[in-house]
């Protein structure tokens, strides 16, 4: 049944929680690709551990993430980016180049994606997207890797 109106019917669901609702009860005029309702967003659910209060939401996809997830997969937080997309985006559209680094955190830039959508990737979740382009850019940069 509807989460609103109590009616059952033609319902989309929340990919957070396991509410249902009617298009025009969750105010949309289209099926949406991914759909969160108003208690989930308000909640900021982490898409991958459902921990509630998720401090960064990814501007492409809009699943909410934990830092503690961000950092367990090799990434650092959205720093409030208006920009910011998250390491599953980032998996899906692939290293474009590789800018800078610091430490053992690499700048990436994405394809099709314009310059300013560059983000900081950890060295070892780096060489698991693109270990040629890693390897190139090392090598290039006369950095020393001890590889074991």
């Amino acid at each position: 049944v509807c989460e609103k109106c109590g009616e059952g019917g033609t319902l989309i669901h929340c990919r957070s929680c396991p509410r249902g609702w009617h298009l025009e009860c969750a105010q949309l005029s289209e099926i949406p690709s991914s759909f969160e309702c108003l208690y989930c967003s308000k909640a900021k659910i982490c898409y991958i551990s459902g921990v509630v209060g998720a401090e960064n939401t990814c501007r492409y996809c809009n699943h909410h993430y934990s830092t503690s997830v961000l950092e367990a997969n090799g990434q650092r937080t959205a720093n409030d980016s208006t920009l910011w997309r998250c390491y599953v985006c980032e998996q899906i559209h692939g290293v474009d180049r590789i800018i800078v680094r610091t430490g053992e955190w690499y700048l990436v830039t994405w394809n099709r994606s314009g310059h300013w959508h560059a983000s900081w990737v950890r060295r070892d979740r780096l060489n698991g997207l693109s270990t040629i382009k890693l390897r190139n850019f090392e090598k290039k940069n006369l950095i020393q890797v001890d590889i074991n």
